[in-house]
């Protein structure tokens, strides 16, 4: 289980956090005293505090703003169901635990993607592999983040980049 503190002020929220040390965040953009975005650009850029998990419910046209500043999660209000919370909540409790977290390592050469592969194995991360732009486009949608390897030829970078986000 967990234990929730609730405000609607930006400001009160500011002092929680730093009094409290939450494992996770889960915040409107709509705050009685300020906007939420600017409590989210606070978190973010505290070393005490970027390191929190957050999620951000508000309306579509926000997410853009919310993932700018520092936002894990985005969930739109039109989709604040019961089912979809709790979803939210085990995914920031997880990220929060330290589980490992994928990343996606994209390169051709096999030797050079194994070099790379076995410097990121003992840092807590689900390493995954490329080698081409099909594999990278199919395993992209796992991935929290993706590595590209700088000497990869230009094409085959762009392909993979165009792939990905297709």
């Amino acid at each position: 289980g967990c234990k929730g503190l609730v405000t609607l002020s930006g400001a009160e929220a500011l002092t929680l956090v730093n009094d409290c040390h939450p494992e996770s965040i889960i915040m409107s953009l709509s705050l009685a005293d300020m906007e939420g975005s600017r409590v989210l650009e606070r978190l973010k850029h505290d070393l005490a505090t970027r390191h929190i998990p957050v999620a951000v419910i508000a309306a579509s046209d926000c997410k853009t703003k919310a993932m700018e500043k520092g936002a894990l999660r985005f969930l739109d209000t039109a989709d604040a169901r019961p089912e979809n919370l709790e979803g939210l909540l085990e995914e920031l409790m997880a990220y929060a635990s330290g589980q490992r977290r994928p990343v996606l390592v994209a390169e051709p050469d096999s030797a050079r993607r194994e070099k790379i592969v076995k410097l990121l194995s003992g840092s807590g991360l689900a390493v995954l592999e490329a080698a081409d732009a099909e594999a990278a486009a199919s395993k992209a949608a796992q991935a929290e983040a993706i590595v590209i390897a700088p000497r990869s030829p230009e094409s085959l970078t762009t392909d993979m980049l165009s792939a990905i986000k297709a």
